[in-house]
């Protein structure tokens, strides 16, 4: 079974390409923490492509130094460089990526302020939106 999943921060932006038979595609490079043993985290740096939908989504929404998580599977290829050497490649073929931080804190704050207006002015509130206060709640009131 060859399936990888990972969860690091972008290197640098993405570009979206379009191959000659119209095929969407970016390549990006992505820093993933490795822990060593002297407990210091090390970083790695893997090469991952992505095509179509997710090559879009990818270039629209996300950024270097954007947290995000990949599932995919390896692919190893080689290739002749310019001096006639055998070059050894190892990517990640990402099929889905999972958003693992959003924007700055001010655009989260600005949408969670956003929320209350909008549940203020249709007259109810979401019971499960963040409110910063405590939940009162005793543990004969749990079910378990």
């Amino acid at each position: 079974m060859n399936t990888v999943q990972l969860i690091g921060r972008m290197v640098r932006d993405a570009e979206l390409g379009t191959s000659k038979n119209g095929t969407n595609y970016t390549g990006f490079t992505l820093a993933v923490d490795r822990y060593v043993k002297n407990g210091e985290n090390t970083a790695d740096f893997i090469r991952c492509k992505a095509f179509n939908k997710t090559a879009e989504t990818i270039t629209r929404n996300l950024h270097k130094g954007s947290q995000f998580g990949v599932e995919g599977s390896i692919q190893t290829g080689s290739y002749q460089d310019k001096d006639g050497k055998t070059v050894f490649t190892t990517d990640v073929l990402v099929r889905n990526i999972t958003f693992v931080s959003g924007g700055n804190q001010q655009n989260q704050n600005q949408s969670q302020q956003n929320n209350q207006q909008q549940n203020n002015s249709q007259g109810f509130k979401d019971p499960f939106a963040p409110s910063g206060n405590a939940i009162d709640i005793s543990d004969n009131d749990l079910p378990f």
